[in-house]
């Protein structure tokens, strides 16, 4: 399942882009996605909280599935699916800056994007199921811009801080974004279940 994303959603602020998914979804057909300069309620996995200071990449992506995911193993299609994004996100990376040395980006099972011992993304999957199909919210917060006033339990990176200068300059955001949608939703494709 190839799709064309022909929507695209942004805003200043939100409590969530994962929230804001839910209620477009019930006026739009998926694949769309949605984009905030700035999250206030941002959300982690098991219910944990994420900063999202204006300055990232928030967004959430969202998928018609030709299956219900009740269906399937739902443990085992979480982490195969959340692992497929990490691995996307990282190879977009590198593809996207091929003047910077991103050798340091690793997956940190099953959800989270590191370079060297800091977080640099992060992913979170929900899913809304329906009789015969299920969609399925890909959200992603990636940390754009170094902030000085974070003050987290753990270490953050940004793509300021490891991007040549040039690559960070080159940097834009909205054709970024758009990319980094269809290769996942490519990627997504090629999940048998």
């Amino acid at each position: 399942m190839i799709i064309v994303f022909v929507k695209r959603f942004h805003f200043n602020e939100l409590e969530s882009t994962q929230q804001k998914a839910r209620e477009l979804l019930e006026e739009n057909k998926a694949a769309f996605f949605v984009v905030a300069d700035k999250q206030t309620l941002g959300k982690g996995t098991k219910g944990r909280s994420w900063y999202s200071p204006q300055g990232g990449l928030y967004m959430t992506i969202v998928l018609e599935l030709d299956f219900n995911i009740l269906k399937q193993d739902i443990v085992s299609f979480s982490e195969e699916s959340c692992l497929l994004i990490v691995e996307t996100l990282k190879d977009f990376l590198v593809e996207s800056f091929p003047n910077s040395n991103l050798d340091d980006l690793k997956v940190k099972p099953i959800n989270d994007l590191y370079f060297k011992e800091a977080k640099l993304a992060g992913i979170l999957l929900e899913s809304i199921n329906k009789n015969k199909n299920s969609f399925l919210l890909v959200g992603i917060g990636l940390n754009i811009k170094k902030n000085l006033e974070a003050n987290l339990d753990k270490e953050i990176v940004s793509l300021e801080e490891i991007l040549e200068d040039e690559d960070y300059r080159d940097l834009g955001l909205v054709d970024f974004s758009l990319k980094l949608s269809k290769l996942v939703n490519q990627s997504f494709s090629r999940l048998k279940y």
